[in-house]
C-alpha cells in the first residue's frame, strides 16, 4: 500500500499506479452515516483485503 501511495505522487508512475489500484477493486457500496451528509464506503475485492490484513 504504501508504493501505491508513492507511486500516485509522481507523475511518471501515475497512470500505471492507478490502473492497479482499479484492478484491485471490484467493487464499491456507498452508504449513508449516521451524520447528516456522512457517507461509508466499502471496498470488495483484492485490495479491501489487503487493508484488512
Amino acid at each position: 500500500m504504501e508504493r501505491f501511495a508513492e507511486a500516485l505522487a509522481h507523475p511518471e508512475e501515475r497512470q500505471e499506479a492507478a490502473d492497479a489500484l482499479r484492478a484491485l477493486i471490484e467493487r464499491i457500496v456507498l452508504t449513508p452515516g449516521a451524520k447528516r451528509g456522512e457517507v461509508n464506503a466499502m471496498l470488495h475485492g483484492e485490495f479491501g483485503t489487503n487493508l484488512v490484513n
